[in-house]
């Protein structure tokens, strides 16, 4: 048995259906479960070759991942595996061994999962209708392909459990005071952990992953499944209910159910998030609130793409972009949508979607100034000890060109 190979991770065109969360990185950067959708194909596969995605992030994502090739040509000749960027790697990963004939591989529902064979030099997105063009062999395997952001929320809990089962043993590796209780028996705390007394930990219904550094402050309830990630802060008296997904360095506190925190950021004080999709640097205010299920139980509809959708979601709450802030006691309503680098402030509901670069509320928005909003990037940033890059300020600026039209539309002054 051989894995077959070089393998190049995409992007395709329903990238967009993943908006406002990978306006500053590809799709395969999105956290689902424990591990970003690249890390579960590194963990599976062992190595990545390259990625091909939008050209304005190459840069960007070069800095992210130093090791691989990033929208370099394929050599003509070559046989490759490209794997959909959108895609979660099937359990069994021999469905890609000693494959010999080019193939098309695609998911049960008909989603274009990956392809091997001859492909020509490339660079950026991948139009998976070209993929189709091709005569070669079709092979259906089970696996579950992303087709919209709030999917990642849909399915978070499992991939926690899922993730656990491929990296975690259950293992205590801190010191833990008598005054921790711990129940249930697929529990991990990693080096460096230090939980404080009162702190409670049940697994009885899904695996908890506590990773290095992490502190958690006395009278926190975590229930799994669930993972903190590394360097992350679990504030006093926190209730982390099922199906949450902490990225590193967030500080987190009030109530959190069904909710991916990408990285780096804050809600630190009391108020409900719950079914949610928050990205990195965002700083959520005192007693902000996210409703996630309508008064009348049906299904959660957005703005999506100018229009009303229906998610078919009973459960959901925001998504959050990444630099955006909400002040103290902001309301968001169930599906809400909020683009990058806004600043949410102002009694009562603010719209359901709330365009990138917005300063406002309630009564109205106007544009969050492209300068300002990078020096303050820049401040918070350096808070945390994170140098705002060349390459990233490059990647913000482009994205405030192509977010002006969705202001235009939503009257953004």
């Amino acid at each position: 048995m051989g894995r077959i190979g070089p393998v190049f991770i995409f992007e395709d065109e329903k990238y967009e259906n993943f908006l406002p969360l990978v306006w500053l990185r590809p799709v395969f950067d999105l956290r689902v479960g424990i591990l970003t959708i690249f890390e579960k194909w590194y963990k599976k596969l062992g190595e990545i070759e390259g990625v091909f995605l939008r050209s304005y992030l190459s840069k960007l994502v070069k800095e992210m991942y130093p090791e691989i090739r990033v929208n370099e040509g394929i050599r003509p000749g070559t046989k490759v595996l490209l794997i959909n960027g959108r895609t979660l790697p099937p359990e069994d990963i021999s469905v890609f061994d000693d494959v010999e004939e080019e193939t098309l591989f695609v998911s049960n529902k008909g989603e274009v999962v990956a392809f091997y064979g001859y492909f020509d030099e490339y660079e950026g997105i991948i139009d998976t209708g070209r993929l189709r063009e091709k005569e070669v062999k079709e092979l259906r395997i089970d696996v579950e392909v992303l087709n919209y952001l709030w999917d990642t929320i849909k399915i978070n809990g499992e991939e926690i459990i899922k993730d656990f089962n491929i990296i975690g043993n259950s293992g205590i590796h801190a010191p833990i005071s008598q005054k921790v209780a711990l129940l249930g028996n697929e529990i991990f705390v990693a080096e460096g952990v230090r939980l404080y007394p009162n702190v409670v930990i049940d697994a009885e219904e899904g695996p908890v992953y506590i990773d290095k550094n992490v502190t958690v402050l006395p009278n926190a309830f975590l229930k799994g499944p669930l993972y903190v990630g590394e360097g992350s802060i679990i504030k006093v008296g926190a209730k982390i209910y099922e199906d949450v997904s902490i990225g590193p360095v967030c500080k987190v506190g009030g109530e959190v159910e069904a909710t991916i925190i990408h990285s780096y950021s804050n809600k630190q004080h009391d108020g409900f998030l719950g079914h949610s999709y928050v990205g990195t640097w965002v700083n959520i205010g005192a007693d902000t609130n996210t409703s996630d299920l309508r008064n009348n139980y049906g299904s959660v509809k957005i703005i999506f793409k100018g229009e009303r959708f229906d998610t078919g979601m009973q459960f959901l709450g925001s998504m959050i972009g990444d630099h955006t802030k909400s002040g103290i006691n902001t309301m968001f309503n169930t599906g809400t949508i909020v683009g990058v680098f806004s600043n949410i402030f102002d009694a009562g509901f603010p719209p359901k979607f709330i365009p990138s670069f917005s300063w406002g509320g309630r009564h109205g928005f106007v544009t969050h100034e492209l300068e300002k909003a990078i020096a303050t990037a820049r401040r918070v940033m350096k808070r945390r000890k994170v140098e705002l890059s060349t390459n990233y300020e490059e990647v913000i600026r482009k994205v405030f060109e192509l977010t002006q039209k969705e202001r235009d539309e939503a009257g953004v002054s």
